[in-house]
């Protein structure tokens, strides 16, 4: 899958999924704690398409943000695989 850029937000990324297929898209949230474990201040949002069972997240290449930069930033949507996202 080719990366289409554009700026956004996971957040953002989240609802716009989920505005489009209410009864498909589950919204999840991974906790600051475990944000702050990997030197992250911020939560991050990410969600489940539960027709198709994958997750999909709003990343970026660069890897720390700032606050004001995790509002608005360069990024694209991927499919990511549940256990490596949370580094099992």
């Amino acid at each position: 899958m080719e990366k289409k850029y554009f700026y956004s937000n996971c957040f953002l990324e989240s609802v716009k999924a989920w505005v489009k297929q209410p009864m498909n898209i589950t919204i999840k949230k991974r906790g600051t704690w475990k944000m702050l474990y990997r030197k992250k201040k911020f939560p991050h949002f990410y969600w489940l398409d539960k027709q198709t069972g994958k997750h999909y997240d709003f990343a970026r290449d660069k890897e720390f943000l700032t606050f004001k930069e995790q509002l608005l930033f360069k990024g694209f949507v991927r499919e990511i695989r549940y256990m490596m996202f949370f580094g099992h």
